[in-house]
């Protein structure tokens, strides 16, 4: 969760695969903090905590408007997934190796 004064100005939740791998679910920031870092600094966060459970791949599906933003965070466009809110870019990113398991 990002905050600032006790504001909360975004979050994402990040789920593990049966693969290993991870999903990073539910990333929001405040529209009006948009292009301001807080989304960048949630992925990182997102890509820590999923390195740290082993994780090689995050996985993120996201919307047409939002394919600028994740490979600006490096992630690579694999495919389109079917969701309830219609088509859906299925985009990953690499994980560094960590070796520090919690």
């Amino acid at each position: 969760m990002a905050e600032r004064s006790g504001q909360i100005l975004g979050f994402c939740v990040v789920l593990s695969r049966p693969d290993g791998d991870a999903d990073l679910e539910g990333l929001f920031v405040e529209p009006a903090i948009w292009k301001h870092g807080t989304g960048r600094r949630l992925v990182e966060e997102a890509e820590n905590v999923a390195a740290s459970h082993g994780a090689q791949w995050l996985y993120a599906i996201g919307n047409a408007k939002a394919e600028g933003f994740y490979q600006a965070c490096h992630f690579e466009h694999v495919g389109v997934q079917q969701t309830r809110f219609g088509p859906g870019l299925t985009m990953r990113k690499r994980l560094p190796v960590n070796s520090a398991k919690p």
